[in-house]
């Protein structure tokens, strides 16, 4: 049941049309009206201005498909408009309304059967909503005296009535049974007959569906459901609800979680900042980063920031994926991250090259060239003039293999100064190899 369904629902009972009648002015079939109000279905978008002019209401209050707290007394007051309408034309015409002569006659003919699903599908259409409810009334009595096949056949099929029912009449067939899926009822429902329904669901702790209604709820009875849930820890439907809640309610709901270590950090895209602070104050507290690459993109500077660091702080960061986590990083943070890998040692710093300033990149040399100088062939790429010239006066200080590796990006001087020092050292295999380059590159 979608709510606009619902609200076409309430606006035409307040006008006491039937669903023939609003057809026949919308220049629509009754079929249509029906599905619209049962949910299977959405009125045209071309049709809005034709329905909020109908039922004497805005196109924003027709979209949107729920009363307003603050608008129901002026709803209480075309009620009584409409009602003072009936009386006054009821005196001033004397002659019968053959319309309603013409319902009552239809109903009275009609022999009941047992078939009461089509029964309700025949009269629905074109009897007045006061008398339908009646009706209905008439109906579920002569189900509850007749066969236990002909009551499962009424109750699996009756939720295609409750646009029909009046809202104190499902309320009734809630509280006595007769109705187990309240997601498709509440709509109909005002705020405080809802709380009776919540009343029961509490009562029976029938929570197994409780994110299928709870967007008909307001805020009160949000936070209420959470705080019920809360005492009987309930955490599977609590996770499941969050993203239906009022910000008190989805306060209360992820507090508790978070401090009970049963927040899905996959929800986290759902935080607001102050939220996410939560959630970062309690996994600093309780030492917890095996999983914190998960809410990192989710997180602002500050906050990667202060979770990065507290994870190396407290002497957890080698057990950390840098890879993934490297590019979020703020600049402090990648300074501590070069820190502690470097004293971990064996670590390979070229997928995070791309991300660092300069001076961090100073600090990576000067590691890569103390443990593996045979690899830095594949991070000067990244490297400006004075780090080449920091690789040139290491290899000439302690030779490594792969030198040959650098010569592409070396500047014509630190070329030279090579070419001198394979020359003094007669190095004639790394000669021939810068010979062989500069031949090929002049």
């Amino acid at each position: 049941m979608n709510e606009l369904g619902a609200f076409i629902t309430r606006l035409r009972k307040d006008k006491n049309m039937t669903q023939a009648q609003v057809a026949e002015k919308l220049d629509v079939t009754y079929q249509a009206v029906s599905k619209w109000e049962r949910g299977e279905s959405m009125p045209d978008i071309t049709l809005l201005p034709a329905i909020a002019d109908l039922f004497d209401v805005s196109i924003d209050e027709l979209v949107r498909g729920a009363f307003h707290e603050k608008e129901q007394d002026k709803i209480e007051f075309v009620k009584e408009l409409a009602q003072e309408e009936v009386k006054e034309e009821k005196v001033k015409d004397e002659e019968p309304n053959k319309e309603e002569e013409k319902e009552e006659n239809y109903f009275n003919n009609f022999e009941f059967d047992g078939s009461f699903v089509d029964l309700i599908d025949k009269i629905s259409p074109i009897i007045k909503p006061m008398k339908l409810e009646k009706v209905l009334r008439d109906v579920v009595d002569r189900v509850n005296k007749s066969t236990e096949e002909v009551k499962q056949q009424w109750k699996a099929q009756s939720k295609r009535f409750y646009p029909y029912f009046s809202p104190e009449d499902l309320t009734k067939m809630v509280l006595s049974d007769y109705i187990d899926d309240y997601d498709e009822m509440i709509p109909f429902l005002n705020s405080e007959q809802k709380d009776q329904v919540l009343d029961k669901i509490i009562r029976e702790e029938s929570f197994s569906n409780i994110d299928s209604f709870l967007p008909f709820f307001n805020s009160v009875q949000k936070e209420r459901v959470v705080d019920v849930l809360i005492e009987k820890k309930q955490i599977e439907y609590l996770e499941d609800i969050i993203p239906l809640l009022s910000s008190n309610a989805k306060n209360k709901a992820i507090y508790y979680l978070i401090e009970n270590d049963k927040y899905d950090l996959d929800n986290t895209p759902l935080l607001n900042s102050e939220q996410k602070e939560w959630l970062i104050n309690h996994l600093i507290e309780k030492e917890n980063y095996d999983e914190i690459e998960e809410i990192f993109p989710f997180l602002n500077t500050n906050q990667k920031n202060r979770l990065i660091q507290a994870a190396i702080n407290s002497g957890n960061g080698e057990n950390l994926d840098f890879e993934e986590l490297f590019p979020y990083l703020g600049s402090e943070s990648k300074d501590l991250v070069i820190q502690c890998l470097s004293q971990k040692g064996g670590v390979d710093f070229i997928d995070f090259v791309p991300y660092l300033n300069q001076n961090q990149k100073d600090q990576v040399v000067k590691y890569v060239l103390r443990e593996d100088p045979e690899s830095i062939g594949e991070y000067c790429p990244f490297l400006n003039s004075s780090q080449m010239a920091e690789i040139v006066e290491s290899y000439m200080t302690a030779p490594f293999d792969g030198i040959e590796d650098t010569f592409c990006y070396l500047d014509k001087q630190q070329l030279n100064q090579l070419a001198q020092f394979f020359i003094q050292n007669e190095m004639i295999d790394e000669l021939t190899d810068l010979w062989q380059y500069t031949k090929k590159n002049r």
